[in-house]
């Protein structure tokens, strides 16, 4: 029964994985869709060994009402967890992560402090790529360099 936890546990994240994959395909940021893609194929590796280790089993004592309540519990678990994760991204996508979004294209929102009246965006090129307005951006006079540590619009 403890293999069926797992399964289930795994198959929810399995499927929070590839809706985030499959998202993050069509946004206008690869280096994003890379990271996805890792975490969906390596969640997805994980899950068919607990598949094939538990079904196996079953199927190797005869216990086919346990193969039936595992693919019954598999595609619940799989279900919630794509709806889960939908519901998670609709709600923080920004910028050119967003399901459509181009790579060249510029964002009316700030996706820092989320301010739609900024009065202009600017590129601020940080580990996550996002454009952020002249209210999150601090210029260090000395050295020229960018931070967006404190944003003033918050």
């Amino acid at each position: 029964m403890i293999w069926l936890l797992i399964l289930m546990v795994l198959a929810f994240v399995q499927n929070m994985a590839f809706t985030l994959v499959s998202r993050s395909r069509n946004s206008g940021d690869p280096g994003y869709h890379r990271y996805c893609a890792w975490a969906s194929n390596g969640v997805w590796f994980l899950c068919q060994v607990c598949i094939v280790k538990s079904i196996w089993d079953a199927i190797d004592a005869g216990n086919f009402g346990f193969v039936i309540l595992a693919g019954i519990a598999y595609t619940l678990s799989t279900t919630e967890g794509s709806v889960f994760m939908m519901k998670h991204l609709l709600k923080t996508e920004r910028g050119k992560r967003r399901v459509g979004a181009r790579g060249d294209e510029k964002p009316s929102v700030c996706p820092k402090c989320q301010h739609d009246g900024c009065r202009q965006l600017a590129e601020f090129m940080n580990p996550m790529g996002d454009i952020l307005c002249s209210d999150c951006i601090q210029v260090d006079v000395e050295t020229g360099e960018y931070s967006s540590e404190d944003c003033k619009a918050i």
